[in-house]
């Protein structure tokens, strides 16, 4: 009413906003202007609007999502004032934006806000850390914060084995905690370990079924992609790794399934947007995580070229290297 100190809006995962044209709900006829325009444009019709911002770094994780920074660009393009303090903007995130907003004049420093250490890996902060130097490259840097875990007996663990993988998640798993597999959402080849990330199962039934509900997560067999377990965390993960993002002389390569076989995604915001997938595969376990890299196909001569051993090689050698113990014999 007109008589309130004025309008609040709280947007959680404020880094997924789309782009113009992005169809959002199916049906629905595609967007008129980017997403954070046309919310603004309606706050703006509010009384003292304030909207705040709730951001996961670094995981704007589907075609068309414009990241942290969309909200910079249109609070410019309106004239609004943003708070956001010196240790926000200093995030990778906003690269692009940092030196534009530093000394902008709608800029309003803050000291509050900025969430400095992550409560969801709650025992030891450095599994974020080490998530993000795996993915950026930085094997040398990943395997110091890999130490830093082991110190204190959080290991971060792998396998070329899917039945060691859920033995030592049902192992690890006390009284109502919870366990499950999870898995990129273009992981495609998985299909033939009997995973099948596309399947999307209801995930209300998924976290909260019990253990002997076939729906539960706890049972092992069915697994949720990063878009379905964004937001949400488990005790223990299965973290299953396909070929869709492999090592390429040092460097990760993006990869879809495209008819009998895999294609090169050569754009560079597919790669931020799968390796930003893959983060938040690496950051949904509160206690402890196992990462199964599948062996391929093993037939001689190889039949299934789309599971070439070559690629999840590649993929195992180098999180070995990034400080990942393997459990098996």
């Amino acid at each position: 009413s007109d008589s309130s100190d004025g309008d609040v809006l709280i947007i959680d995962e404020a880094q997924r906003t789309y782009e113009k044209g992005r169809v959002v709900i199916r049906g629905e006829p595609p967007l008129t202007d980017h997403e954070s325009n046309l919310i603004i444009e309606q706050m703006q019709k509010r009384n003292n609007p304030v909207i705040v911002l709730l951001i996961g770094h670094n995981q704007h994780i589907n075609r068309g999502e414009r990241g942290a920074k969309a909200w910079l660009e249109s609070a410019e393009k309106y004239g609004w004032d943003v708070f956001i303090s010196d240790e926000t903007l200093s995030l990778s995130e906003f690269n692009d934006e940092r030196e534009n907003w530093v000394k902008h004049p709608l800029r309003k420093k803050s000291i509050h806000g900025h969430l400095q250490d992550s409560i969801r890996y709650y025992r030891n902060k450095s599994v974020e850390k080490w998530a993000h130097y795996v993915l950026s490259n930085a094997p040398i840097m990943a395997n110091e914060e890999a130490e830093k875990l082991n110190e204190k007996g959080h290991n971060i663990w792998i396998t070329r084995c899917l039945l060691n993988a859920k033995k030592w998640a049902k192992n690890q798993r006390v009284g109502e905690e919870r366990s499950g597999l999870i898995a990129s959402g273009k992981g495609g080849r998985l299909a033939a370990e009997g995973i099948f990330p596309g399947l999307k199962p209801s995930i209300a039934d998924w976290m909260l079924s019990p253990m002997g509900d076939i729906r539960s997560s706890n049972m092992l067999e069915t697994a949720q992609n990063q878009f379905q377990i964004q937001g949400l965390e488990l005790d223990y993960t299965v973290v299953c790794w396909d070929a869709d993002l492999r090592i390429e002389n040092g460097k990760w390569s993006c990869y879809n399934i495209s008819g009998p076989g895999w294609q090169n995604s050569k754009k560079e915001s597919a790669l931020i947007e799968r390796k930003n997938g893959y983060r938040v595969l690496l950051t949904r376990a509160r206690k402890g995580m196992i990462i199964f890299v599948p062996k391929g196909d093993l037939s001689k001569p190889l039949e299934d070229e789309t599971r070439n051993p070559e690629y999840y090689d590649g993929i195992y050698d180098y999180l070995l290297s990034c400080g990942s113990i393997s459990i098996d014999e």
